[in-house]
């Protein structure tokens, strides 16, 4: 997949590869990410997570987006976090199902190699 730069002009590259394909097509569809995580062993989040903010219908247009793409939502957060003793949010948060997001980067494999071998 092609880098490219976010609204806020931050490159692709910098994302966890596991996550990149999901915050670029929430991106394309004008929702602000500030935090993004592949999940897993040696991550700071057990699951694939998207947070963004945005107001109280927000996070359903990122659910609908996320949906309307396949992209194997397992959950949508309204999260607020304890910061210095201090509440700050609410936040929004998407997660994501591990296993669904890596049968969708085999799927996508297995499609851009079928259009390769097809040019040669």
């Amino acid at each position: 997949m092609a880098a490219f730069a976010l609204p806020d002009g931050m490159d692709c590259r910098a994302l966890d590869a596991g996550i990149e394909r999901e915050v670029r097509i929430l991106a394309e569809h004008g929702i602000e990410t500030f935090e993004s995580c592949q999940g897993g062993a040696g991550h700071p989040f057990p699951e694939p997570t998207i947070r963004f903010h945005g107001t109280k219908a927000a996070g359903f247009h990122a659910l609908a987006v996320a949906l309307d793409h396949g992209l194997g939502v397992k959950d949508l957060r309204r999260v607020y976090n304890v910061e210095d003793g201090e509440v700050i949010g609410p936040t929004w948060e998407l997660t994501f199902f591990a296993d669904r997001l890596l049968a969708l980067r085999v799927e996508v494999a297995a499609v851009a190699a079928e259009n390769l071998a097809a040019r040669a």
